[in-house]
């Protein structure tokens, strides 16, 4: 894969469900896409970062939830490793609450190949 378009369609088709969003205010439940960054790896290779927002409502501050959907989520970017072409990278965090909406982050990460043709 060499663009980011290429990029996010992969991920787009491993979670078909998440809305695309450009920014991290998120204020529904849900699952949200975000391009999160472009970092240089080496020569001809970039590392591209995505970051996957799953939001729920919780009346008495239960952030514990989600811990079945969190797993799936996992679980489906670890088996989908060969669309990305690389050994993906992924971290979880817990965001925190916002009013009675509680917020955890993926970000995922993995390479991107550049061709000759587009470094010059």
């Amino acid at each position: 894969m060499k663009t980011l378009k290429e990029a996010y369609k992969t991920l787009k088709e491993i979670f078909p469900e998440a809305i695309d969003v450009g920014s991290e205010n998120i204020e529904q439940p849900g699952l949200y896409l975000l391009l999160n960054s472009l970092k240089k790896e080496s020569i001809g290779i970039d590392r591209v970062s995505f970051k996957l927002y799953l939001s729920a409502r919780s009346l008495n501050d239960d952030n514990l939830g989600l811990i079945d959907k969190l797993d799936e989520i996992r679980l489906r970017a670890v088996k989908q490793v060969k669309n990305l072409k690389d050994d993906l990278s992924q971290s979880l965090e817990f965001l925190g609450f916002k009013d009675s909406l509680y917020i955890y982050v993926f970000e995922i990460d993995f390479k991107i190949f550049r061709s000759e043709k587009n470094d010059k």
